[in-house]
């Protein structure tokens, strides 16, 4: 990889650099000037400041340098490497041969330097030979091929980068494998801060060598998970101490101390060691003794560890005894650095810092859409609403952290915000707004050296080298001067990090942007999430982007409400919003064009790049960072939830005894209370997802869910999606034996939304590649979800659900294939479909006759549903005999059990005998319905108000229309109070409506009538055809012409015969026009 190939760990995340400038540099080996890249710098703050002239009190502050005495050689040699000195960065990649001599020092440092001028940055001779020895044993260990491999990394760039092509690769088929492989990253973070510190400035060591051991380490890992496993957790583990060591080792009163550098290459040199010791386990020892051996390992890495714990301790024992003496080694800092000693050079220093400065990475975004509650938040916050009047005592530090998920616009809000406080102070010669990134520490150095810079500040260091001085001075500064200054940390990843660069007790304003609210909590006196666009406020913001004002007339209505279409598809994420917008800009067209095409095309679109300054990552890459830093139960907890509906997931549907979930390793943290609860409590942190403080209900933004589907391999996603199905199904009340879901209708519905986002998942799955085979418990939720629907007559999301569930099943002989099947038949039968219906019955009874007994109480179900098909079709005797089959298998089960499904069998057996003229032995049916009902459901149920109508039917058969009137009332009701717009409504209101027409009462009749005719139009829609409209309007007719009102009766009536004419085909001209003839349009069920 040539270096011009070369990324930081987070390229894929910042924003896009300049190409970087072809410079003159020396070539330590002949002296000889030859051209060399510079690495890629970062956007090049805009400086603005009024230029001061020289002040006499500063040359009083200048210290002369003693001249360097010693040969003309040595003296021309010197002089060419000081003149070069800003053009040698730190992070330039050259290639070496491996061997120990070129592998000591970092790339393009050179190597002969005046002891008298080191830095505090270069590595004594110990430093060296320490190393130098290091890589020797390594070379020996490892032996010759081991070693040319692992010295062939000239960066620690290489090895993310390896780790990252190891992780994509698809060889590896296991999930656990790219869980853990996605943990290596951030379980490295302090030892990349190790090497960097090794690195940077003049005569830094190279390290690469260590991270080429370790991708060798992982690569052979990788073919044992367990071994794996072991290994992440030891470090994981490494990391925590490296951290609390690395903490203290930077402490500010350590900057000057030689011996520090010593304890971190020490710390390094066991490090590399054990990485070697490992390979060499993995070459050596037999698969069957891995695992013993690796007790071994284990121990020689507590060693390892105790030895960090010791150094640890080591280092705060020094800090104390070093801040005894803290003013005398600040003032001798001072006098060798030749900084401003006294309070009144500092005095003098802020004079002279050039004001007023604004260090800001881009110019002022003019297209920026200002949200007015979160800006006044922020200035609510932060100000600007105090005075330079005002006393010292008086003034103090304001903070604020504002944080949300990638792409919400953390930083562009900031980026306004002070432009906003810089154009508010705009008359002043006295403030400054100063921006720091903090990614990493890299980051905090370049933005600490172009502040110092920006500032002018006296002793300030152009070059990476200084960045320590220029961290001092602008510290310092911030401290001492009475400037109103806002200082903003961007992108902050990392609270240690954090808290080494805060500034202490400086009386300022502080900004902080940053995911997650814990990584800023304890250093920030105020904090608020940014939320989404509303609907309304997005489609605003679309429009803004696109060039389309929504206040003009001439702008269309549709075009504003597909504007808020598309705000409320994106799910008000800014980010998302203007990448959309751009797109819609430049194909030049409508949010009405725009949406089918971002339909077929989101996951295309989600990869371009914006053509604007501030936002040029792709909405696919914003969230990679947080994606690849999760742990591996995190990230499989955040797979499983991608496949769910993004709002109101209960926590719940992971709390699951079901025994077959229990062998499934990738979730055997679900059953420990801990590990689901740290899994969860990432994600939280992450802000990948939310959690509602009254009701425990965890959500997630919809471009999450889908980017995280992009995100996956496909096996992962697959595998995931089992895993979702499986949970999804275990939570789910489950339909056995025929019996009603109506108790538990309220978790039904709320787990229905979840349902049917697996059936779109499935869906979208199975069109990127056929899947060829089962997902079994899939299957089964479906069919369970599908009878809930059914009972409660939502016919366009149980279709859905029936067609996913026939196109997942494989295996045509299973008993989920029939369950499928049987739910199919009887959503054919209430659409009136009756010999579709029954034909898919009898597939479903076929199989359960072959799999299962003949007096199993399924086959009783398949007997009762087939029995209301021919019922429907006007078989009556049949019917009759179905139901009379079914009463005797549940009278062969136990009693709980039959108890729980006589009611339906009375009922239906009611009905036959009503169509028989069987009277008294239709009401005892229906009464032991009722009885049944009650027992099972309870009072004021819908299967009670069932009873109720039945009753009323028998009633009206029999002439005695008051006493139905006054039944159909109950069960009106009842009905009424379970769901409003259910279908059982209308069928009540066209019965209670007969029998006031047969009473005389016809303005009730026609009021009645309407109410049901207005439900019939709110529920033909998703049923599929108007059988049940046709009837109630040929009712109303009546009604309204027994009204004398016969213009509208005959309007009624012509459209109602069309219906019937249209539904009952051939079989309408022998139907005469009577009650029976319209019932024939619906099933029996809604006679």
């Amino acid at each position: 990889m040539s270096t011009s190939q070369k990324t930081s760990r987070f390229s894929w995340f910042r924003r896009k650099k300049p190409a970087p400038p072809v410079v003159q540099s020396l070539d330590p080996a002949n002296d000889n000037v030859s051209p060399r890249p510079q690495p890629s710098q970062p956007p090049q703050p805009s400086i603005a400041h009024h230029p001061a002239a020289p002040d006499p009190r500063l040359q009083a502050l200048q210290r002369p340098t003693e001249p360097r005495r010693g040969s003309r050689e040595e003296d021309e040699s010197h002089s060419s490497q000081n003149t070069s000195k800003t053009d040698i960065a730190p992070t330039v990649e050259h290639v070496h041969p491996p061997n120990t001599k070129n592998l000591l020092l970092a790339p393009g440092r050179p190597q002969n330097r005046d002891p008298e001028t080191r830095s505090i940055y270069e590595a004594p001779d110990y430093c060296m030979s320490t190393w130098a020895e290091a890589l020797s044993r390594c070379e020996q260990e490892l032996g010759s091929e081991d070693f040319d491999k692992v010295s062939k990394f000239e960066t620690e760039q290489d090895f993310f980068e390896s780790l990252r092509n190891l992780h994509q690769e698809d060889g590896h088929e296991s999930m656990g494998r790219l869980a853990l492989l996605s943990k290596m990253e951030p379980c490295l973070n302090h030892l990349k801060s190790f090497t960097t510190l090794l690195a940077i400035g003049q005569g830094g060591i190279q390290t690469a060598v260590l991270w080429g051991c370790f991708n060798l380490m992982i690569e052979l890992a990788l073919n044992y998970e367990d071994t794996l496993k072991e290994i992440t957790e030891m470090l994981k583990e490494l990391d925590h101490q490296l951290g609390l060591f690395h903490l203290y080792q930077t402490h500010a009163i350590l900057q000057n101390d030689p011996g520090a550098r010593e304890e971190i290459v020490n710390v390094l040199v066991e490090v590399i060691m054990f990485t070697c010791l490992i390979i060499r386990f993995f070459r050596r020892t037999p698969i069957r003794q891995m695992m013993e051996t690796l007790v071994n390992i284990r121990g020689r890495f507590e060693v390892i560890a105790a030895s960090i714990r010791t150094k640890t301790q080591n280092v705060k024992e020094k800090i104390a005894a070093l801040q005894m003496n803290n003013s005398a080694t600040e003032a001798a800092f001072r006098e060798a650095q030749n900084l401003p000693k006294t309070q009144y050079e500092f005095e003098l220093m802020n004079d002279i810092a050039k004001l007023p400065c604004i260090y800001v990475p881009w110019p002022e975004n003019t297209q920026f859409y200002k949200r007015k509650v979160v800006f006044d938040s922020i200035i609510g916050a932060l100000g600007p609403d105090y005075t330079s009047s005002q006393a010292a005592s008086d003034r103090r530090q304001r903070s604020l952290a504002i944080y949300g998920t990638a792409g919400i616009g953390k930083t562009q809000l900031a980026l306004a915000y002070g432009y906003h406080w810089h154009n508010y102070y705009h008359d002043s010669a006295n403030s400054a707004v100063l921006w720091v990134n903090g990614e990493d520490q890299l980051s905090f150095a370049e933005s600490w050296t172009g502040i110092a810079n920006a500032l002018a500040l006296p002793g300030a260091s152009p070059s990476a080298s200084g960045a320590t001085e220029n961290e001092i001075l602008v510290k310092r500064w911030l401290q001492t001067t009475n400037a109103r200054w806002l200082l903003i940390f961007d992108n902050i990843e990392d609270i240690e990090l954090l808290a080494r660069n805060w500034p202490k007790t400086s009386p300022g304003s502080i900004l902080v942007t940053c995911r997650s609210v814990t990584v800023a909590a304890p250093l920030i006196a105020k904090s608020f999430e940014i939320p989404a666009f509303g609907i309304e406020e997005g489609s605003d913001f679309l429009m803004s982007i696109v060039g389309r004002d929504a206040n003009l007339i001439e702008q269309s209505e549709s075009e504003v409400k597909n504007a808020q279409a598309l705000a409320e598809k994106l799910g008000g994420l800014p980010l998302a919003m203007f990448m959309m917008a751009t797109q819609i800009k430049n194909r030049r067209q409508t949010f009405e064009q725009f949406i089918p095409f971002h339909a077929k095309n989101s996951r295309k679109l989600s990869k371009k790049h914006g053509a604007n300054l501030y936002y040029k990552a792709d909405l696919q890459s914003a969230w990679e960072i947080p994606f690849r830093s999760l742990g591996p139960d995190a990230a499989v907890l955040m797979g499983i939830l991608s496949f769910f509906g993004p709002d109101s997931i209960p926590h719940d549907v992971f709390l699951t005894d079901q025994a077959g979930l229990k062998d499934c390793a990738e979730i055997e943290f679900l059953l420990d209370e801990w590990s689901l609860g740290e899994a969860v409590q990432e994600l939280l942190d992450s802000t990948l997802m939310k959690r509602d403080a009254n009701t425990s209900m965890y959500s997630f933004h919809r471009l999450i869910q889908d980017q995280y589907h992009y995100h996956m391999k496909r096996d992962v996603a697959l595998k995931n999606f089992q895993l979702a199905t499986s949970l999804m199904n275990a939570a789910f009340p489950k339909q056995i034996d025929g019996r009603s879901l109506r108790k538990y209708s309220d978790k039904c519905q709320h787990l229905i939304q979840h349902v049917t986002a697996l059936c779109h998942s499935y869906t979208e799955l199975i069109t990127e590649s056929p899947i060829d085979y089962e997902f079994e418990d899939f299957t089964a939720l479906l069919s369970n979800a599908a009878w809930h629907l059914l009972e409660m007559n939502y016919f366009d999301v149980v279709i859905l659900l029936l067609d996913t569930g026939l196109r997942n099943c494989k295996d045509k002989k299973t008993i989920g294939h029939s369950n499928i099947l049987n739910v199919a038949g009887l959503v054919y039968i209430e659409r009136g479909d009756f010999q579709k219906g029954l034909e898919m019955q009898l597939k479903a009874e076929a199989i359960r006759k072959e799999l299962l007994p003949a007096n199993h109480p399924e086959i009783a179900n398949m007997y009762n549903n087939i029995g209301l098909t021919v019922l429907s079709l006007g078989e009556v005797e049949k019917a009759g005999e179905l139901f009379q089959m079914a009463i005797e298998i549940d009278m062969q089960q136990p009693k709980e059990d039959r108890d729980q499904i006589l009611h339906i069998r009375h009922l239906n057996y009611a009905d036959v005998l009503l169509l028989q003229k069987k009277y008294v032995e239709c009401k005892r049916q229906i009464e032991l319905g009722r009885v049944y009902a009650i027992l099972t459901f309870g009072t004021d149920t819908h299967l009670v108000a069932q009873s109720d109508r039945q009753l009323g039917n028998c009633l009206a058969a029999e002439g005695k229309f008051a006493e139905a009137q006054e039944k159909y009332e109950i069960a009106r009701r009842l009905f009424m109070k379970e769901n409003p717009t259910q279908k059982a409504n209308s069928t009540v209101c066209l019965a209670l409506g007969r029998v006031l027409i047969a009473q005389g009462k016809y303005k009730e009749a026609v009021k009645t009538l309407r109410e049901g005719l207005e439900l019939c139009e709110v529920n033909e829609t998703s049923k599929g055809n108007d059988g049940d409209m046709a009837r109630v309007m040929r009712a109303l007719s009546e009604a309204l012409q027994l009204s004398e009102d016969t213009e509208e009766a005959e309007a009624l009536r012509t459209k109602a015969e069309a219906i019937r004419k249209a539904l009952q085909g051939e079989a309408y001209e022998n139907m005469p026009d009577n009650q029976s003839s319209w019932d024939a349009l619906v099933c029996c069920l809604y006679r």
